[in-house]
């Protein structure tokens, strides 16, 4: 398990199997390497829908 204070790259969080929170960072990630940068705040989820905690 890498520590939350680990750096990772493109490719890295694409593939991991790790869990990755927020969500779709990746997705996010890439659009803003390849120079999309949203014109509004983009809301990521920090879980699936429909999850329940316990």
């Amino acid at each position: 398990m890498m520590s939350c204070s680990a750096r990772w790259t493109l490719p890295e969080l694409r593939t991991t199997t790790e869990r990755v929170i927020p969500l779709d960072v990746a997705a996010l990630l890439a659009r803003l390497l390849d120079g999309d940068v949203p014109a509004e705040p983009v809301i990521l989820p920090w879980h699936h829908p429909g999850a329940t905690s316990h």
